[in-house]
């Protein structure tokens, strides 16, 4: 939940099922202070299941969620 990071060109990714959120940056954390941090709440995930490969059995908002954190990361090497 801390807000106050020393960073830019942050992705928070948290999960819905995942045991830590309620410690986690969501969307329903206050602003967060930098425009390239961004928190990235997955419905129906725990935490880290945006790093395991893709599959046909991924829920739409885990799909949506590497899309957020793919665009992110690009638009930041850009």
């Amino acid at each position: 939940g801390e807000v106050h990071i020393a960073g830019t060109n942050i992705a928070f990714p948290s999960g819905t099922i995942d045991p830590w959120h309620a410690l986690s940056v969501t969307n329903y954390t206050a602003t967060l202070p930098q425009p390239t941090e961004q928190s990235v709440y997955i419905e129906g995930t725990a935490h880290c299941a945006d790093l395991y490969a893709p599959a046909n059995s991924d829920p739409e908002t885990l799909t949506y969620a590497r899309e957020v954190i793919s665009g992110l990361v690009s638009k930041w090497l850009a």
